[in-house]
């Protein structure tokens, strides 16, 4: 007991309630919670598909993902981002705005998401023969633009939930949605094969949507934020200051993940390359998921810090998460790297042979993980045409990369990412040590306009 009582106080000294470090503690426990369960079943889910359709037809399932989440990027139209700031922003000073402005997510994200839908639904069959050489395709991809739809609501809704700082919420939305995604997809691929798998991902995605409309739901009137759907035009002026250049990057990445998917898929024996990808780049999306989730708790934060005037520990902030994603990540990339050809080989036959694609992937994935931080502080900051120009540079090595390495397969895929990473590290890089320079004040190093005093930097 009086062990426990010291720990509770030092606790209590180092993380002093309200403050920036207890709010991103407390954002990250929850967070990662949630997560470690459900990625495992995730990753448990995708070595039974693999194994029951084989490298050619995982590879099929992966390129009608692809091909889904390209058109999942125009829908979207950056609405979780833009809920995510705002929401963090006005909840407190401004409840009735941030009520119209979650009111009119959600009603951009169900417009946009029908009318992307219906695209794919009709344009399914030239999309399979013209640009994946697999017109046999189209009913799976017809099936999967209901996808799209159901994750363009999901992204408002958990954006919303993340301006909230309700990351407790979310932490449970991932686990309940986890454990009832998962039989639903093994259930699918082994009774239906490819369109089974199609559909299991379809009934998880909706599994997910009615689980965060329950939290959303909730948060808001514990927050007292009342939804709104009148007086919205007073808020489209945000689509077009933060959703626009956000919609443009994601457009962008996803046009450029889903073209050099497509590339390789038109190689000789190209699906089953895609297969072997799709299996090593799965650990890379495991291994993610917890800095993803840490820094979609930290841009709330930063957001509201920032609009306190609190840009030093806001700062601050960016690089102790940039070192908790490093310590978060490296260990168990280090002990998937030793174990890379006995996890491959559970995919089943033709995957043992790619563990260095596995390896490649991991790399990337370390350095995603350090230098995310730094891209969450420019959209806490609503800094967004750097970080859409950021990574256009990005896009072009990526595609060069690509170009030159496909006759090396998924190897040479993995490795364009890898390196497209890298260098693109250090344009952030060079971005994050000038917020610690020593010219001027640190609210115009972030592009800001100085705010109001705020309550004292207690970190």
């Amino acid at each position: 007991m009086p062990i426990f009582l010291s720990l509770q106080t030092l606790i209590r000294q180092r993380l002093p309630a309200g403050s920036l470090r207890e709010r991103l503690a407390r954002g990250s426990f929850w967070v990662l919670i949630g997560t470690v369960i459900s990625q495992g079943l995730q990753l448990f889910a995708s070595i039974v598909t693999a194994r029951i359709l084989g490298k050619a037809g995982f590879g099929e399932l992966a390129i009608i993902i692809n091909t889904v989440g390209m058109f999942l990027t125009f829908a979207a139209m950056g609405l979780g981002a833009t809920a995510n700031k705002h929401v963090a922003e006005f909840r407190v000073p401004d409840p009735a705005r941030a009520g119209r402005i979650i009111g009119m997510s959600s009603v951009a994200a169900f417009v946009s998401g029908l009318v992307f839908t219906v695209v794919v639904l009709i344009f399914a069959p030239a999309l399979a023969a013209r640009t994946i050489n697999a017109p046999q395709l189209a009913p799976e991809l017809r099936l999967g633009s209901l996808i799209l739809f159901l994750s363009v609501l999901n992204g408002a809704q958990r954006g919303a939930l993340a301006g909230f700082e309700a990351f407790k919420t979310i932490a449970w939305v991932n686990l309940a949605s986890g454990l009832l995604k998962f039989p639903l997809m093994v259930a699918g691929v082994i009774y239906w094969g490819l369109m089974g798998a199609v559909a299991g991902q379809v009934a998880g995605s909706a599994v997910e949507w009615f689980a965060c409309w329950l939290a959303l739901g909730r948060e808001a009137q514990r927050a007292k934020v009342t939804v709104s759907y009148r007086r919205m035009r007073e808020e489209w002026p945000i689509l077009w200051s933060f959703s626009l250049p956000a919609v443009l990057t994601g457009t962008m990445l996803a046009v450029t993940n889903w073209g050099v998917s497509a590339l390789l898929v038109n190689q000789p024996g190209g699906f089953a390359e895609m297969g072997l990808f799709r299996a090593a780049n799965q650990w890379r999306m495991a291994l993610l998921f917890i800095p993803q989730m840490l820094n979609q708790a930290v841009i709330p934060i930063m957001a509201s810090a920032l609009g306190e005037g609190r840009a030093r520990s806001t700062v601050r902030m960016m690089f102790a998460t940039m070192g908790a994603n490093l310590v978060i990540i490296l260990l168990p990339a280090l002990a998937i790297s030793i174990a890379s050809p006995w996890i491959m080989a559970q995919y089943g036959p033709g995957f043992t042979a790619g563990w260095p694609v596995l390896i490649a992937c991991l790399v990337g994935a370390a350095v995603i993980a350090c230098f995310s931080p730094v891209a969450s502080i420019l959209v806490a900051s609503g800094r967004l045409w750097l970080y859409f120009w950021m990574n256009l540079g990005w896009a072009v090595v990526m595609v060069v990369g690509a170009w030159g390495l496909l006759s090396q397969g998924a190897l040479g895929l993995s490795l364009a990412y890898a390196v497209s990473y890298l260098i693109q590290a250090v344009f952030l890089s060079a971005y994050a040590s000038g917020l610690i320079g020593n010219k001027g004040p640190e609210a115009l190093k972030l592009g800001l306009k100085p705010g109001p005093p705020g309550p004292p930097e207690n970190q």
